[in-house]
């Protein structure tokens, strides 16, 4: 009898669908993530955005956009730190939130925040009553409850006013970060962040301040509110230039700065 040899693949039908059951190791599964600062086009990695720790950076920032006759971002950029809401929550604002239909101002802005749909109404307080003032007179006196508070100068095909977008937002305070000089990653995050940063900064023995703060961000313990508004970051540069100092002067009479 004649033996002819057929491979295994030629005997297979041709219509059945097989299952691989080639045994792969971890290590050959799992891609190695990179180090690099920078993507594989060469653009830089997205880094976590910082609030404004300076109160003179703050104020740097808002005379760049008076002078420059930028009342809107003026007020975007005063309320984002004043209310401390989301990007996305602070440029869905409509002037229903903040204005009764017999032109007074409520008492809060309530919304129902877009990311975790929970009610939320920051005070309207006598400053922030006063910025609204002035620039509805100045940019929108003939405003309807239904429109965005911060315009873009772009409409919708129907005539009514469309919001500026994050990346607006973004893009206009990169600008006025870089022209006054404003060190850190600033970004539209930066403005809520800025918000809890000097919330806990000015309350340091309160409590009430801290779980208040907490509570609003939604976060399980006080230590992961540090970490978001950078104060643990900050604690740790403290400690870090407190060791440099104690190492270059020989001494151990240099003190550490205390940043908590």
């Amino acid at each position: 009898m004649e033996y002819v040899h057929t491979s295994l693949a030629e005997t297979l039908p041709t219509n059945v669908i097989y299952a691989d059951f080639t045994v792969h190791t971890q290590d050959e599964s799992k891609e190695r993530r990179s180090t690099s600062l920078y993507k594989s086009n060469g653009v830089l990695k997205a880094t976590a955005a910082e609030p404004i720790r300076s109160l003179a950076d703050i104020h740097a920032i808002q005379q760049y956009f008076l002078s420059h006759n930028q009342m809107r971002n003026y007020t975007m950029f005063t309320l984002g730190i004043l209310f401390g809401l989301r990007a996305g929550d602070l440029l869905s604002l409509r002037f229903s939130h903040v204005m009764l239909p017999d032109g007074r101002f409520k008492s809060h802005c309530d919304l129902i925040e877009a990311k975790t749909r929970k009610f939320n109404n920051p005070a309207i307080t006598p400053q922030i009553r006063k910025i609204l003032t002035t620039y509805i007179d100045e940019c929108c006196p003939y405003y309807k409850l239904s429109d965005p508070i911060f315009r873009s100068n772009k409409v919708n095909a129907d005539k009514t006013f469309r919001p500026i977008t994050i990346t607006q937002l973004n893009r206009i305070l990169k600008k006025a970060a870089a022209a006054c000089n404003v060190p850190g990653h600033i970004s539209s995050h930066s403005l809520r962040k800025t918000f809890v940063y000097h919330m806990i900064k000015s309350n340091p023995n309160s409590d009430e301040a801290k779980f208040a703060v907490q509570t609003m961000l939604n976060h399980a313990d006080f230590k992961t509110t540090l970490i978001y508004c950078g104060i643990t970051q900050e604690a740790v540069d403290g400690f870090r230039a407190g060791l440099g100092a104690y190492f270059a002067t020989g001494t151990e009479e240099t003190t550490m700065e205390k940043t908590l």
